[in-house]
């Protein structure tokens, strides 16, 4: 693992409460302590998942897979690759663990909980509507109900988004991903423009 942070190169060996990576010196020495996977197995699968759930700061990390039996002679030449990431990146392609996979099925689920807890209160809601109905309330009594809001647009800063990432709200609200966004749902695949170091990349 690599600590995106401080570029420091260590072992997993396993997976701290609040959810980062436990770490260990890379050295032989301690290959009791490295975490280790059966190719069959699905301890890979409930770490990273695990990860994901628990940990704050997961962007921070970066996973590359390296053979048990070939830690010795891989350990200084990853450690000389990964002090430059991004020049070396089609060489490091074959150990960089995608962990993207893991990180869409995590948030897949906690939506999904999150639409259980939602469901009652939105039937309570709809029930509430009806009865404010009836009793011809004016809009903007209506707008006071507990329950579902959109997400207020008028909060977020785009300037901030467009510097940052190159995205633009214009480009989302043609693209129909806008109205998504705001209700809480998932854009299609938006190109994005990060700038690192000065230099921007699509």
């Amino acid at each position: 693992v690599r600590d995106e942070k401080t570029g420091e190169i260590s072992v997993v060996a396993g997976l701290n409460a609040d959810g980062t990576p436990k770490r260990t010196p890379a050295k032989a020495e301690n290959a009791q302590s490295f975490l280790q996977f059966d190719r069959h197995g699905d301890v890979l699968d409930n770490f990273f998942k695990n990860f994901f759930r628990q940990c704050k700061e997961p962007s921070r990390f970066g996973f590359y897979r390296v053979a048990a039996d070939q830690v010795d002679s891989m350990l200084g030449v990853m450690k000389d690759l990964l002090q430059h990431p991004y020049q070396n990146k089609h060489i490091l392609a074959p150990h960089k663990i995608d962990t993207f996979p893991y990180q869409q099925q995590v948030q897949e689920e906690q939506t999904a909980q999150q639409t259980e807890k939602q469901e009652p209160q939105k039937q309570e809601n709809m029930e509430q509507q009806k009865e404010q109905q009836q009793q011809q309330e004016s809009p903007q009594q209506t707008q006071g109900n507990r329950g579902y809001q959109p997400i207020d647009e008028s909060k977020i800063n785009w300037q901030e988004l467009e510097d940052r990432w190159g995205v633009k709200r214009d480009d989302l609200e043609k693209s129909g991903d806008l109205t998504k966004m705001l209700n809480y749902g998932k854009s299609d695949l938006v190109k994005v423009k990060p700038t690192f170091g000065g230099e921007s990349f699509e």
